[in-house]
């Protein structure tokens, strides 16, 4: 009922924003998907005492169809500084994954269980996602610059409960964002930051491999068992 009525208010308050301002959302998705950090922040904050409301309304947006969340974590840290623009990155890719999952869950579950009755061997992957739901979101979700849309529609189609989709979610997204806020900082100073920049990659390329190895790992695990 709560993911419901949150989805509501998101959907009423982007109704408001395009009677109010028609363009309000080609512009903002055009900036976020430009990676241009600094007119995205420059016209977020253009909107004065509604730019925490455009930040959760444009972050929500940006989970739900997948585009790249650095950018707009970069731009909530030079906006409104560095823990709170983390506070406010959080807040509005939880609810975008939120908003994602109900909407796609009813969409995918059925054909995802239709494919797999037909495909055997894919049963065991797919059990998988009930059984150890909550750490396979988890530690996908800590990869920083991971790809949410990716995530959500995999977990949606899979056979994780909601709950723990939302838990495994907000707890992991928490290290993730705030490298994300940091590395959106750094990029817009790049030649300044060269040597952080590069650590950031290193340490999303480490903690992806490690992923990757617990998944094989735990995948072994169970055909075993």
């Amino acid at each position: 009922m709560r993911s419901i009525i949150a989805i509501l208010a998101v959907i009423a308050l982007a109704a408001v924003a395009y009677f109010v301002e028609p363009g309000f959302f080609d512009k903002l998705i055009e900036l976020a998907a430009s990676s241009d950090i600094s007119q995205l922040s420059l016209h977020i904050k253009s909107y004065g005492n509604w730019s925490i409301a455009v930040s959760i309304l444009l972050g929500t947006i940006i989970n739900v169809s997948g585009l790249p969340t650095v950018v707009f974590s970069g731009a909530n840290g030079l906006i409104f500084g560095f823990w709170p623009g983390v506070a406010l990155s959080w807040v509005s890719e939880v609810l975008g994954a939120v908003v994602a999952f109900v909407l796609a869950r009813p969409l995918l579950e059925k054909g995802a269980s239709r494919v797999v009755e037909r495909r055997p061997g894919w049963q065991k992957a797919y059990e998988f996602t009930a059984k150890r739901g909550f750490w396979t979101v988890f530690v996908a979700r800590l990869l920083p610059f991971s790809p949410s849309g990716l995530i959500n529609v995999a977990a949606a189609a899979g056979k994780i409960s909601f709950r723990d989709y939302i838990a495994a979610t907000a707890l992991g997204k928490i290290p993730s964002i705030i490298a994300e806020v940091y590395l959106g900082r750094d990029l817009l100073f790049a030649a300044n930051h060269t040597t952080r920049i590069i650590l950031w990659i290193a340490l999303a390329a480490v903690l992806y491999g490690g992923f990757m190895y617990y998944r094989k790992r735990s995948q072994t695990s169970e055909a075993k068992e």
